[in-house]
Order: C-alpha cells, then sequence, then structure tokens
C-alpha cells in the first residue's frame, strides 16, 4: 500500500491513496481509527470519524491531467502555468486536480520523474549490444538524441530542471542516473585499457560537457538526425578523447 499524500488542517486529516487493490484495511491509532480505502480518497477528522469520502479515483485522469500538465509546460513554460489552466486543458474542474495531485509541486515532481524516466528508458535502448563501451557511450548519445527530437514536450520537462555539468558536479545533478550508467561504461572501459586512466570524475565530466554541446547544436540543427554520417561523426566526437592512445 502507497500513501500519495497526506496533509493536514483544522478539520481532519487528508489521505490520497494512489494504489488500487480490492479490501480494506483499518488501523487503530490513539487519535482514533483510520479507515483507509486504496485507490480512495478520504478525510478523516481526529476522533476518527470519516468527514467526506470521494469516490474511487479514475486511472485515466492521472494521465489526462499529466498529459494537459505537458502539452501547456511546453506551449508557454512551467512557471507561466498555473492550475487553473491544467485543469480547462484537461477538460475537469480545478478542485478534481487535487484528489489526484496534492499541490502544483506535487504534479511537478511527478511529470518530471516520469519524463526523466522515459529519457532513461530510450537511452538504454540496444546499448547493452554493443561491442565495446566507446560503442555504448555513443549508443547512449545517438539515442539521446533521438528522444529529444522524436519527444520534444517531455524533453522540454527534463531540460527545464537539468543542471549543466559544468556548472555543478555530477553527484548533484537532476539527472544523476543518467551519470551513474555512463560512471559504469567509463569505469569499466578504463578497467579494459579501452579509456585513459585518468581520474574517473574528470572523464565523466569531459563526455557528459561533450554531450550538451551537441545536444545544444542538434536542438538548433535537426535536420542533422537526417544525415547518418555526419551525426556518426558528431558523436565519435563525444569519446573520441577519451581513448587511449594507440
Amino acid at each position: 500500500m502507497a500513501l500519495n499524500n497526506i496533509s493536514f488542517s483544522s478539520k481532519g486529516i487528508y489521505i490520497s491513496i494512489k494504489r488500487c487493490y480490492n479490501y480494506i484495511k483499518f488501523q487503530q491509532f490513539t487519535d482514533g481509527i483510520f479507515l483507509m480505502t486504496i485507490n480512495d480518497r478520504l478525510v478523516i477528522n481526529f476522533n476518527g470519524g470519516i468527514m467526506a469520502r470521494y469516490t474511487s479515483l479514475d486511472p485515466n485522469k492521472y494521465i489526462l491531467i499529466r498529459q494537459a500538465a505537458i502539452d501547456l509546460f511546453y506551449k508557454q513554460g512551467i512557471n507561466n502555468t498555473n492550475m487553473q489552466e491544467i485543469a480547462k486543458e484537461a477538460g475537469i474542474a480545478k478542485g478534481t486536480i487535487y484528489l489526484y495531485y496534492s499541490s502544483r509541486e506535487d504534479l511537478i515532481d511527478h511529470i518530471f520523474n516520469y519524463s526523466l524516466s522515459l529519457h532513461i528508458e530510450a537511452s538504454m535502448k540496444d546499448v547493452e549490444i554493443q561491442s565495446s563501451n566507446s560503442e555504448k557511450l555513443k549508443k547512449r548519445v545517438k539515442n539521446i538524441l533521438f528522444w529529444n527530437h522524436e519527444y520534444p514536450k517531455e524533453a522540454s520537462i527534463v531540460s527545464a530542471y537539468y543542471k549543466p555539468v559544468n556548472i555543478v558536479g555530477t553527484d548533484d545533478v537532476s539527472l544523476k542516473e543518467s551519470y551513474e550508467i555512463n560512471k559504469v561504461f567509463l569505469q569499466e572501459g578504463i578497467e579494459q585499457k579501452e579509456f585513459k586512466e585518468l581520474p574517473l570524475e574528470f572523464l565523466c565530466k569531459m563526455f557528459f560537457s561533450s554531450v550538451e554541446g551537441i545536444s545544444t547544436y542538434i536542438r538548433k540543427h535537426p535536420s542533422v538526425l537526417e544525415d547518418e554520417k555526419l551525426l556518426e561523426a558528431m558523436v565519435e566526437t563525444t569519446v573520441a578523447g577519451l581513448r587511449k592512445v594507440k
């Protein structure tokens, strides 16, 4: 059982529960009995009485609200979009959003994590079948470039929270999971004498700085993605400086 949100007010405790199971669970606390139905939203007062009970939440509305928010964030920016506009775009009442997302910040966090998970998943397609660590890194770069182009709305969400590696350390970035994946390939490359024996952190920053550069360039010149030779030559530059000179 996973609680999506618990918030407190002078009237009671608001509990929003996400996942759907076919049972009801009672729990006895000193302040009263909390009745929790999964995928329902309950409002429970401090003496244990149920003040209000909403109907089961519609899983499709999570998707509807999320997509409406993504569309608006892409069109007018995250900071310029409020919950009223998202509700209107989704075709629901503003109050309905709060049954699914406890706040604007909760919705934004959900959308960022959702977009980032898509980014990571797409970046790993066919990576493990590559013949070397260099080729694995290059495949990830290509995957990311094509995903950014094919899913510009979700990519813009990831970019909005991305902290450039030349400004912050690789342990303090929004794409930390992606850094960790690349560190594995870089470490293996060093151990297998494929990459230069330099500090791992240095190689990681060097690689990601190159990826940032090519991503920015192709965002402005997407036609590069249609030129296989040029794309290969550009992606090759992201790993060329990592390799040992033979």
